[in-house]
């Protein structure tokens, strides 16, 4: 019955006649690009309130709280990099610990003789999504979680372009 009060009321806005619907009036998804990047320094306040007011093993419980929620490792390949130099400028490495669908993957990779932590992290990153690129794992979710906030400013930031471009590549593909 509501409808029929809508129509009468407003009649005369109602076109008479419609055109038929055109195929370039309907969504197109698979020509609109639907990949995210979202780069995060901070977990989110209602997994960790103020700083000072949790301990270390508190904000670690509640941040893989955060992780298993919003990141399921049932439908998300968790990254986990990190890198270091010997105090911070000499002899860096990196390890890259990967988790699709149950499997572990290691790989220790050099970093140079003259590497600061940060370019440990940053080449850490790097072969990380060389190695998510060339995964064969049927996941199309990733997420990459390092501790280096210095890295993700820089990311934010514009100002590590290679490794910005290599990981809107996986957003496309993956």
């Amino acid at each position: 019955m509501g409808d029929i009060v809508f129509v009468c009321e407003h009649q005369d806005s109602i076109p008479s006649s419609t055109l038929p619907l055109d195929p370039s009036d309907l969504p197109q998804p698979w020509t609109e690009d639907h990949s995210t990047l979202h780069i995060s320094t901070s977990v989110p306040y209602r997994y960790v309130t103020l700083r000072d007011s949790q301990d270390d093993i508190a904000k670690c419980a509640l941040t893989l709280t955060m992780l298993a929620e919003q990141y399921m490792e049932e439908s998300w390949i968790h990254v986990y990099t990190d890198g270091c130099a010997t105090d911070a400028v000499a002899n860096g490495g990196a390890r890259i610990f990967k988790f699709p669908e149950g499997d572990t993957s290691t790989l220790g990779i050099p970093t140079g003789k003259h590497c600061s932590n940060y370019m440990a992290e940053v080449q850490a990153l790097m072969q990380a999504t060389t190695m998510i690129q060339d995964s064969n794992s049927k996941c199309h979710q990733t997420v990459f979680l390092t501790d280096a906030l210095s890295v993700l400013e820089a990311l934010a930031g514009d100002k590590l372009p290679c490794l910005m471009e290599k990981l809107q590549n996986i957003a496309r593909t993956r």
